[in-house]
């Protein structure tokens, strides 16, 4: 496999995803359901609390420092 895209898409060519992450919200642990919404809420809504990409401030680690002479 050359990426992590082409390992999803041979293994969902096996395997439904829907029909496995809809199991995995009827689980009967609820450890188990949890995580997978907060994971499909994830992918939907953003995480909550962390700010888009585009909010966030850019560090700049490689700035010219001043000349102090």
């Amino acid at each position: 496999m050359q990426d992590a895209a082409s390992f999803a898409d041979a293994v969902f060519s096996e395997v439904n995803p829907i029909g496995v992450a809809a199991k995995l919200l009827k689980s009967k642990d609820e450890r188990i359901s949890q995580r997978q919404l907060e994971r499909l809420l994830d992918l939907r809504f953003g995480r909550s609390g962390t700010p888009p990409m585009e909010d966030m401030p850019k560090i700049v680690w490689d700035l010219p420092r001043p000349d102090r002479g």
